[in-house]
């Protein structure tokens, strides 16, 4: 009966067990998301550091629209 339940179970689901432990690829996937959004939100401010330095006197309203 075991057999037939995990046969039944691999051609309902096929890609793969559903029950298999996904928490390693989860959580390295967030650790990335984190880290992508952490380097993007360095890149933002780099970006607004230069503009101010470089003397083009900040973002100017009319930039925005």
């Amino acid at each position: 009966m075991k057999k037939i339940l995990k046969n039944l179970n691999r051609k309902v689901w096929m890609e793969g067990d559903p029950l298999r432990d996904c928490t390693v690829g989860l959580t390295v996937f967030g650790i990335l998301q984190v880290l992508l959004g952490v380097l993007c939100f360095s890149f933002a401010m780099l970006l607004l550091i230069v503009v101010s330095v470089s003397g083009l006197h900040g973002i100017k309203p009319a930039h925005y629209g």
